[in-house]
């Protein structure tokens, strides 16, 4: 009854936790977003295709 109420039948389940797992990507996102921006930089200029301004 503890568990049931806990964590409610299988649909709400799923729903946490693709919540749950959602909000840990967003918050990886944002923790890695300048990393994930400047690799996105390099892979573009070495393909010759850059659309970032280059930095000053």
């Amino acid at each position: 009854l503890a568990s049931e109420a806990e964590f409610g039948d299988q649909p709400e389940r799923e729903h946490r936790v693709r919540a749950l797992r959602t909000t840990l990507q967003d918050d990886d996102v944002r923790r890695h977003r300048h990393h994930l921006s400047l690799l996105a930089q390099r892979q573009c200029v070495r393909a010759g295709r850059c659309e970032y301004p280059s930095p000053s």
